[in-house]
């Protein structure tokens, strides 16, 4: 990963608390370049937190955002 773990661990929040993953959404709040953006949304598929891209639907979030708030508190 070219990414720091926090630029990851920002694109999670970001898609946990949003119910939604997209590479715009993704660039949109955090300020960052398309490149970063596509690979940090990889990355959430490989990691198996989101969807896949399916045409006009959108990706699904997996992690609620609640579940991730208990998950790094402990």
């Amino acid at each position: 990963m070219s990414y720091s773990d926090d630029l990851f661990l920002k694109a999670v929040q970001i898609v946990t608390e949003s119910k939604q993953a997209s590479v715009s959404l993704s660039q949109r709040r955090m300020r960052i370049g398309y490149s970063i953006a596509i690979r940090l949304i990889d990355e959430l598929e490989r990691c198996r937190l989101i969807g896949t891209y399916g045409d006009d639907k959108p990706r699904e979030v997996y992690l609620p955002h609640s579940q991730l708030i208990r998950s790094l508190k402990s």
